[in-house]
């Protein structure tokens, strides 16, 4: 019985694993070059990396977009905030007008006093 028939699928994969690693580790210099003259990743390891590549980039879409509904809730907010504050009420009211916390409204008071 040879030796390969004897390896199961999970050290095949471990194997195929490790000699990529030493390929990528050993040409990194070479790849940095390609890389900096305006050459891509070829094809083939394009079609190889597929599947990871694309969850990458859907969970890097994810993740911003994600980020940009906080960013553009937290700028809604403290714009609600900054508009009352600028009808003449108070911090204290402002907070329990709108059922925020009182230390978000000084924060943005603070704020609106230094555009100012």
């Amino acid at each position: 019985m040879l030796q390969s028939e004897c390896l199961t699928e999970k050290d095949e994969k471990l194997y195929a694993d490790s000699v990529l690693e030493v390929a990528v580790t050993e040409n990194e210099e070479m790849f940095a070059d390609l890389r900096m003259e305006g050459m891509h990743m070829c094809e083939a390891l394009r079609r190889l990396m597929r599947e990871d590549l694309e969850e990458a980039t859907r969970i890097g879409e994810e993740q911003g977009k994600k980020i940009g509904e906080e960013i553009g809730e937290e700028r809604g907010r403290e714009g609600i905030i900054m508009n009352v504050l600028k009808s003449n009420r108070t911090a204290e009211e402002v907070a329990e007008l709108l059922m925020v916390p009182l230390e978000e409204v000084k924060a943005v008071a603070k704020k609106l006093l230094s555009e100012n």
